[in-house]
């Protein structure tokens, strides 16, 4: 076997008569053509870990508005051992249900927890990402676009791993959005600069279409009359992507803006 990783040694691995360093197994993973994130999904036996569970029932019982449901698992965490993640994920099911009841149950404690753990995170990962991404509407804004620049300091990472580099175009727009609505044009061109660096034509073709409405918005928030018709020409195209959720969404917002 190549990359110092001789077949005994991983004989003696599998019947589990020895250890092995990150860095051989991680060039054993790449010998083989299988990547960290495939590996750690047969590693759980082809199911989410608990985290991504969650937000898949926080994604399920926003959308359907089930206030009883969120409160149902609100209660099932509140039963969890207390730690750092039970504490997060309350507040993320909190935001939910915020959402869902028109009325804000997080307070500003919950929001300094959130981001004194977020600012104290050397390296950000898909958790990390989720956790900023859902709860960004309720963080301040001059918070939020600190934290932005921290997410935006390892864009190669995030590069190399298409779903963290997906949120990161996704919670980067967010913020960009926000720095427009703020009038805060110099910081909005700052993200704006960076996302486009990240984005792939080919495969984030949602999140071009999008970063195009974002920055037409931006020009004409600036009073520049053609951003107008950038906003429409990418409304055209996310119906005919037939995406109606997107295409409601942003038509919705082109029009509180436009008149």
């Amino acid at each position: 076997m190549d990359k110092g990783f001789s077949k005994s040694q991983l004989s003696r691995f599998e019947r589990g008569e020895t250890e092995i360093s990150l860095i051989k197994f991680l060039s054993a993973l790449d010998f083989i053509n299988v990547s960290i994130e495939e590996f750690m999904v047969i590693y759980r036996g082809y199911r989410n870990d608990s985290f991504e569970e969650l937000l898949k029932k926080l994604h399920t019982l926003s959308l359907t508005k089930d206030a009883e449901g969120l409160r149902y698992l609100f209660n099932e965490v509140e039963g969890l051992p207390n730690s750092t993640t039970k504490k997060i994920e309350k507040i993320l099911i909190l935001s939910c249900l915020s959402s869902v009841e028109s009325e804000n149950l997080i307070t500003q404690s919950d929001l300094r927890f959130v981001t004194d753990y977020l600012f104290g995170i050397e390296s950000w990962g898909y958790y990390e990402l989720s956790i900023l991404g859902n709860l960004a509407q309720y963080i301040n804004g001059e918070t939020l676009v600190s934290l932005g620049r921290e997410v935006l300091r390892k864009t190669d990472y995030y590069y190399e791993v298409v779903r963290n580099r997906k949120l990161v175009i996704q919670l980067s727009i967010n913020i960009m959005i926000r720095c427009i609505e703020s009038e805060w044009f110099t910081k909005a061109a700052f993200f704006e600069r960076h996302i486009d660096s990240l984005v792939n034509v080919e495969s984030d073709m949602y999140e071009k279409v999008i970063f195009s409405y974002v920055q037409g918005y931006l020009k004409f928030a600036m009073g520049d009359s053609g951003g107008k018709q950038i906003m429409q020409e990418s409304l055209e195209i996310f119906k005919l992507l037939k995406n109606t959720r997107l295409y409601k969404n942003y038509l919705e917002h082109f029009k509180s803006i436009v008149g």
